[in-house]
């Protein structure tokens, strides 16, 4: 373990939810200290001071979002959704807004419709089915609001959504998990 880790875990117990290993595991995953003190402190409010399950880790890493939580009852992110809305203009472009969307997804009854994973992009994404529920944090502030409803139009709704996963993690590995967790 690092310096840094060391003094990382020693002082995030006391006022987050991260134990030393929670520490280790996000460090073995490339997380910075500032990031894993941000990610834990959050968590902090949410659950008691104990060891994650693997799964949990599991999920808190491999979504690719801000502000990831992991409840019993459902699961959350934030992520950046660009969209084009409205007519072409005269060389072919139409209007672009992204607005930053926090996304809380029931575990209750959430079906895993399929994985993916792109070779050439080292993306990966996981369709779901489910509960969803969407809601615009910032990012469309400057519209007026026929452009409001009009970029509002486009973005997605709906039982499906699709969850973005990190490069390093495998969607069929998170899908199992939300399986589990779903039943």
């Amino acid at each position: 373990m690092t310096l840094a880790a060391l003094l990382l875990a020693f002082a995030l117990p006391a006022a987050a939810a991260c134990s030393r290993a929670d520490v280790e595991f996000y460090l073995g995953k490339g997380f910075t200290p500032e990031q894993i003190t941000t990610l834990c402190a959050g968590e902090a409010e949410k659950k008691p001071a104990t060891l994650r399950s693997d799964d949990e880790m599991e999920l808190l890493v491999g979504i690719k979002g801000y502000a990831v939580t992991v409840g019993t009852a459902s699961i959350g992110y934030t992520r950046e959704e660009c969209v084009e809305y409205g007519e072409e203009d005269m060389y072919g472009f139409r209007k672009k807004v992204c607005p930053k969307r926090r996304y809380t997804i029931g575990l209750k009854g959430l079906k895993v419709l399929r994985g993916r994973r792109s070779l050439f992009f080292r993306r990966g994404t996981l369709r779901v089915q489910g509960a969803i529920e969407r809601r615009i944090l910032s990012g469309m502030d400057g519209l007026d609001q026929a452009e409001s409803r009009l970029a509002a139009a486009v973005l997605e709704t709906g039982d499906q959504t699709v969850i973005p996963i990190r490069e390093d993690i495998l969607p069929k590995r998170i899908g199992a998990i939300l399986k589990k967790m779903a039943r």
